[in-house]
């Protein structure tokens, strides 16, 4: 506020002029941000000799752009000290790297914009890009990839490697347009270090952001698509004899179809709401930041409908949760001061954590005594059921587990049925093999993921789902021989092979693929774990039990290889040969 006078009018009029200001704070909602930011900043979490980090919180009326509570750090001694909540060129502060709570502006938005779904499936796998600084192969948070992965799953579990292919797809000047549409005010588009590359999908950012910009930009969300022009610390300042000198009022302008930025709040709600499904089930990284609905006495009588997303940078240097309510819009930022500075947060402090806990204990202060509401639904919209491994309509053999409800656009919705899934009959009493009257156990129909055709290029989500057998549960009828697969390829290009593993014997006993190739295998395990492994070519995978397991090797140059099981390295035949040829 002081900052904000001090540019309008003399100092001296400010200090000692009589002047009346009326701000837009809300004293309850500020006190119980600096005590949540207090109790959250817990020293106990901290190893021996680390300095306790720094906070910024920041919350907004969506409605009307004012701002009713302010955290420019743990401590506020003296006027006008370093507010870390907003980027001030006068003082050279405060900008931090958003990390993944960046990627609803400049990613996901953008993709529904441009036509995409919450069900477009985007491959979640490795793949490496030349930059100008060189090889950048993104990597997600956990090391975990599935394969073909919805936006809304991509979101609720924070997938780096699609938000990079999407950002992709759509170009980078349209994600970075519409960050900047939203509110966003510090992005570098020129010049020799700038944000028009992929890094910016994982918000890897030239300058990076302010905790105001991102609270104004997930307010455009919540507002149905509308920016906050004005954000307001001041409603109005009256002189000593009362005449009016500045009167503030809300100003909006909408920047994204209010149907678009529903489906992207949708989406934000699964990032922290219970959700039926996913691979993590219910487990939403933001959970901790839903908002409990209390009473005047405070006594929780529900939650409120609450929207988000976490953000980490590299190395923990930054963490942050940004969300919203129907009503209220925060962003929270928990950091050490110097960006430069190779000073890292402790492994105790998550982005689902502390900054989670710090917007949930604020935003049940703000809505403290309301009836909570559901965000207003835009007509237009229309739910489908949906296979999430292909974001088409569910076919005759898509599993039940795999089948959800999702939120199109009218127009939008797939018309085409889910084809990569067959049924078989197994044997219930051994699921590894296809039922056989000579065995006498009971027939059951079970889904497989389907093999691709010739020229196709589809892979089951995730890989780790067990293929449909190929053998009998007549134990006492012999195996058919192991196979030889010519897997052509070429320079670029990648193939997909199954390779199944079972004591004493790997199938395909033979691989032939072209130079240049990079070659993914999807293994898998009939029954006890194999260690498969290619010292030469760097290819170790670890094969659990009755699971599976996923790498990808690129075979620059021609020869012979044997991929073997040290498991089992007296087992003659469980091994491969691999042929790289011309």
């Amino acid at each position: 506020v002081l900052t904000q006078l001090l540019k309008n009018y003399p100092a001296e009029l400010v200090y000692r002029g009589g002047l009346k200001i009326y701000t837009t704070l809300r004293p309850e909602v500020q006190k119980a941000a600096e005590e949540a930011v207090a109790r959250h900043l817990d020293k106990n979490r901290l190893p021996r000799g680390k300095e306790l980090p720094q906070a910024a919180v920041v919350v907004l009326d969506q409605e009307t752009g004012a701002i009713v509570a302010l955290v420019g750090g743990r401590t506020h001694e003296r006027m006008l000290e370093l507010n870390r909540a907003w980027f001030n060129p006068d003082a050279g502060c405060c900008t931090r790297q958003p990390g993944s709570a960046f990627k609803p502006l400049a990613v996901y938005l953008p993709a529904l914009v441009a036509g995409m779904t919450p069900a477009t499936v985007m491959e979640d796998a490795l793949k490496t890009w030349t930059t100008p600084q060189g090889q950048w192969t993104p990597k997600n948070y956990d090391d975990k990839y599935y394969g073909p992965t919805t936006i809304r799953e991509a979101v609720r579990r924070s997938v780096n490697t699609v938000a990079v292919r999407t950002l992709e797809a759509i170009g980078v000047d349209a994600g970075l347009d519409l960050a900047q549409q939203l509110g966003i005010s510090t992005l570098v588009r020129s010049g020799p270090r700038n944000d028009r590359n992929l890094a910016a999908a994982l918000g890897g950012l030239t300058r990076g952001v302010s905790v105001l910009d991102m609270a104004r930009a997930y307010a455009a969300i919540a507002n149905g698509g509308q920016r906050l022009d004005r954000v307001l610390a001041i409603r109005r300042v009256e002189d000593a004899d009362g005449n009016v000198l500045e009167e503030n009022r809300p100003l909006r302008t909408r920047v994204v179809d209010s149907r678009h930025a529903y489906l992207m709040l949708d989406i934000l709600r699964s990032a922290v709401e219970p959700y039926p499904g996913g691979w993590l089930r219910d487990g939403a990284l933001g959970a901790n930041a839903r908002v409990p609905a209390l009473d005047e006495a405070g006594r929780q009588v529900g939650f409120w409908p609450t929207a988000g997303k976490t953000g980490t940078t590299t190395e923990n240097k930054d963490i942050w949760f940004v969300g919203f309510t129907p009503r209220y819009t925060a962003a929270v930022w928990i950091g050490y001061d110097s960006p430069e500075r190779s000073e890292t947060l402790p492994r105790t402090f998550l982005s689902s954590w502390q900054p989670a806990w710090i917007f949930r204990d604020v935003m049940a202060a703000a809505h403290r005594g309301l009836r909570p509401t559901d965000f207003p639904r835009p007509a237009g919209l229309v739910e489908r059921e949906v296979a999430i491994n292909s974001g088409r309509l569910p076919g005759p053999a898509t599993p039940p587990e795999y089948v959800r409800r999702e939120l199109f656009l009218a127009g939008t919705e797939p018309t085409e049925v889910d084809d990569t899934w067959v049924r078989v009959t197994v044997c219930r009493e051994q699921p590894d093999r296809l039922y056989s009257p000579l065995c006498g156990c009971t027939p059951e129909e079970r889904s497989f993921p389907r093999d691709p055709g010739p020229g196709e290029d589809f892979v089951p989500f995730p890989p780790e789902v067990p293929r449909a057998p190929a053998l009998a549960c007549d134990r006492n009828a012999p195996e058919p021989p192991a196979t030889g697969i010519d897997a052509g390829g070429g320079p670029g290009q990648t193939v997909s092979l199954r390779l199944i593993a079972r004591r004493g014997r790997l199938d395909p006993a033979e691989i032939r693929v072209r130079a240049g190739t990079t070659l993914r295998l999807v293994a898998y395990a009939a029954d006890e774990p194999h260690r498969l492994v290619l010292p030469e070519l760097g290819l170790d995978l670890a094969v659990p039990a009755s699971g599976a397991a996923t790498g990808a090797v690129t075979l620059a140059r021609e020869g012979a290889f044997i991929l073997r099981c040290a498991d089992h390295p007296d087992e003659p035949g469980e091994t491969v040969r691999l042929v790289v040829h011309p």
